[in-house]
């Protein structure tokens, strides 16, 4: 047994070989740890180890916090219930990072809709197959698609039974209004020796329920947004968040000019690292903020035929006919002179959340001989030869986000849905690029949708705030009330001031906003909030009229 360091009498090629093999080794040794766990937790030796939990124990035996070792334990149990993903990883072909990848990709598509047992299989094999040739940020780009499409069908499902449901209603208040006017036929025939009414009343409308709202993908729940800011023993601070796709891609595209590096006066190379220039845009970023500078544009990729659909759920379905639209510049990707592309955690468990229990997941003894099966069948690899993954050259998935024929794309922060586009769309520069079916360029063209700067002060002087919660006016965004892809102009009249928590939350769970007779907005809830649906007035005109 040579010691640690001692390469001596060991040849180049030898030496690639060991590192291979000890890599290889790693994965098949985690397998084996993280099935010896789970076991020791289904068995329930807790009290035999003298601790009050198997999470306990861990974290005191390998020096973590309870709250590591708990997403650990979490973690082995999930893979217990996919041994498909166990079995790849105690082959070697996956890092334990991209279980980890796959173990959140699952759960972003499961908080975006309810699947079933065989749609979730069918996901996490997607996930598997990116994973055997890509990073764990592709296995995210795809998770993150899987998640839009589940939201997209869990939309279509309730539109559909909100539809359903007006219909009922309706024929409900139809047979009411027949039954009464029966009655009253009936009333007037009688003779007035024989005045007795029909017993018989007419059936009640039924009481309006309110339906679920369709959920939001966790890549675009704002209410999700976490942003910390920790100081440190040296007098220094760090930045810790968690925040949705579109404010990422604001923040990103905002530090995207001025992460640059910039030469020095005789033509030398920038020393600052990346990192370095992000935290100086940054600063620069809030310096033009307090002085007052200029908002960011997005870029990205706009379907504009996906995006002028009216119903969602035939987004993504059809690309053959398309007329893409480029917000903003189109070289403004993600590289070495933009900001930090960290991507999912490579390393160790899961971070974020509580701790859960796998789907389908139990202490059934299926469990422990697929355990034993992985302890014991795995064969190393012959010494002398270098598996196929180091020697294959990389193929398209290694660089492929996994977003596919996926309409809606934002540079920075990759696939989003169709109502975050529409949101996006509403107030922003756009540049249209027209394509054929191929996505080869047929036409380009320059055109600017956002409101001239005398339209925005009519707007305010109008509306005076934002119209739902009161907001100023220097916070708000400007709304088209029908929006420009389907149909509407950017005219005074078609224009409401919104700010950015209530123009999201207008986009995303089915307010209308509507122009009255006297040329002023009228604010529609959605059914789920009050099934009456009545049109109020803004929030300014409202306290107006208090006051008075």
């Amino acid at each position: 047994m040579k010691e640690l360091g001692d390469f001596t009498d060991i040849d180049d090629r030898q030496l690639v070989v060991d590192a291979v093999t000890l890599a290889e080794h790693e994965n098949t040794v985690t397998a084996q740890k993280l099935a010896h766990l789970a076991e020791i937790d289904r068995r329930g030796l807790a009290l035999t180890l003298n601790a009050s939990s198997i999470t306990r124990w861990w974290a005191r035996g390998t020096r973590v916090t309870d709250g590591n070792a708990a997403r650990q334990l979490d973690h082995d149990h999930w893979l217990g219930a996919w041994p498909i993903v166990h079995r790849a990883l105690f082959d070697a072909d996956i890092h334990h990072a991209h279980t980890v990848a796959i173990h959140n990709g699952l759960d972003a598509v499961m908080a975006a809709d309810a699947l079933s047992q065989e749609r979730q299989t069918e996901v996490v094999a997607d996930l598997l197959h990116v994973a055997r040739t890509g990073t764990t940020h592709t296995i995210g780009r795809r998770a993150s698609t899987l998640a839009l499409a589940a939201a997209r069908d869990a939309h279509a499902r309730a539109e559909k039974a909100r539809a359903a449901a007006e219909e009922a209603r309706a024929a409900a208040e139809q047979a009411r209004r027949t039954a009464e006017q029966q009655a009253r036929r009936t009333a007037g025939s009688d003779d007035e020796s024989d005045p007795e009414p029909d017993p018989t009343p007419p059936p009640p409308a039924p009481d309006p329920l309110p339906l679920p709202t369709p959920p939001v993908p966790p890549s675009e729940n704002a209410a999700l947004n976490r942003l910390s800011i920790h100081p440190l023993p040296n007098g220094r601070h760090r930045l810790d968040g968690d925040l949705d796709t579109l404010t990422t891609d604001t923040l990103r595209a905002a530090l995207d000019p001025h992460c640059a590096p910039v030469p020095g006066p005789h033509g030398e190379r920038d020393p600052r690292p990346p990192a370095q220039r992000t935290a100086d845009a940054l600063a620069t970023l809030l310096d033009r903020h307090v002085r007052g500078g200029h908002k960011p544009t997005f870029a990205g990729t706009i379907d504009l035929a996906a995006l002028t659909r009216r119903n969602p759920a035939d987004t993504g379905r059809d690309s053959s006919d398309t007329a893409g639209t480029d917000t903003g510049p189109t070289d403004t990707g993600p590289n070495d002179t933009g900001p930090n592309d960290t991507g999912p955690n490579d390393t160790g468990p899961n971070d974020t959340g509580p701790a859960h229990t796998a789907p389908g997941h139990d202490h059934s003894e299926g469990d422990r001989s697929e355990d034993d099966r992985l302890l014991s069948s795995h064969s190393a690899t012959p010494p002398g030869r270098v598996p196929p993954a180091f020697t294959t050259p990389p193929t398209d998935t290694d660089t492929d986000t996994g977003t596919g024929d996926w309409p809606f794309q934002l540079a920075w922060t990759g696939p989003v849905s169709h109502a975050l586009a529409l949101l996006v769309t509403c107030d922003a520069h756009i540049d249209p690029i027209v394509v054929d079916g191929a996505g080869v360029p047929l036409a380009m063209g320059r055109t600017v949708r956002t409101v001239t700067a005398d339209q925005r002060t009519a707007v305010t002087v109008r509306d005076r705030c934002c119209i739902l919660c009161g907001r100023p006016p220097q916070w708000c965004q400007v709304h088209h009330l029908i929006h420009w892809a389907h149909g509407g102009p950017t005219d005074l009249d078609n224009l409401a001031l919104l700010c950015g928590e209530c123009h999201r939350h207008v986009h995303q769970h089915g307010w209308e906003i509507v122009l009255g007779d006297d040329r002023h907005p009228r604010i529609i809830p959605p059914a789920s909030t009050d099934p009456t649906r009545p049109a109020t007035e803004t929030y300014h005109r409202q306290r107006r009229r208090d006051a008075a």
